[in-house]
């Protein structure tokens, strides 16, 4: 969904013309906190008067995404572009001579990146992580059955806390640190009465320690009395 013009029939030189295209793939990687976007884009020179082309080339421009998350789960996204890769030459002919055209191209890509960070930054708005943990809330959710001798009891986990510690990229997948509690509760006979609709709990962000260290012990939980 990022934007296929970049810039359309910018006057540069006189009564010269300049377009640019975004062209082919858009590459993307994660790089530790960081989403990295390669976007190829075609530039074309032409004449004013008669739309002749006089010159084609292609830079690839990168863009860095830096990612957040915030308490709703969604995903935030401050982008920027890093870096401009020529490769072609830069150039077109003016009466006979060679002119070389690459700060002018640097300095038009930089002044219209906007329309890529903007949009790269809406999109990425768009994410959430909610539905990535689905799957664990659901099996957090799940009753587990301890005694069926005289009558079912079920321990039941209702969700009410998520800490966010921290998060990489690696391989183009995205990694959370998260610490996901859950109230226990025992259900009684029949699972009719286990809630299906219920609604994450907030996401709360750890506090960095700078000294010290935390030490969780497990213990068993006996339920042969119930």
């Amino acid at each position: 969904k990022l934007p296929v013009k970049i810039i359309s029939n910018k006057e540069i030189k006189g009564k010269y013309l300049l377009d640019a295209t975004r062209t082919g793939t858009v590459h993307m990687v994660g790089d530790a906190k960081n989403l990295l976007w390669n976007v190829p884009i075609e530039i074309t020179i032409k004449k004013e008067r008669n739309e002749k082309v006089v010159s084609k080339f292609e830079i690839l421009p990168t863009f860095k995404s830096e990612i957040g998350i915030e308490n709703n789960y969604k995903l935030s996204s401050n982008s920027a572009l890093i870096d401009l890769v020529f490769t072609d030459s830069a150039s077109f002919k003016l009466f006979g001579i060679e002119i070389d055209i690459t700060k002018l191209i640097e300095s038009q890509i930089e002044k219209n990146s906007t329309s890529f960070t903007s949009k790269i930054d809406e999109e990425i708005g768009k994410l959430s992580v909610e539905k990535l943990l689905n799957k664990t809330w659901t099996k957090l959710r799940s009753p587990i059955r301890v005694n069926k001798k005289l009558l079912n009891v079920y321990l039941l986990g209702t969700p009410s806390q998520a800490i966010f510690h921290d998060y990489y990229f690696k391989d183009n997948n995205i990694y959370l640190d998260l610490t996901l509690f859950t109230l226990l509760e025992t259900v009684f006979d029949s699972l009719s009465n286990v809630p299906t609709n219920f609604h994450y709990p907030p996401l709360t962000f750890a506090v960095r320690q700078q000294k010290g260290f935390e030490l969780n012990i497990g213990f068993p939980l006996s339920y042969h009395l119930i």
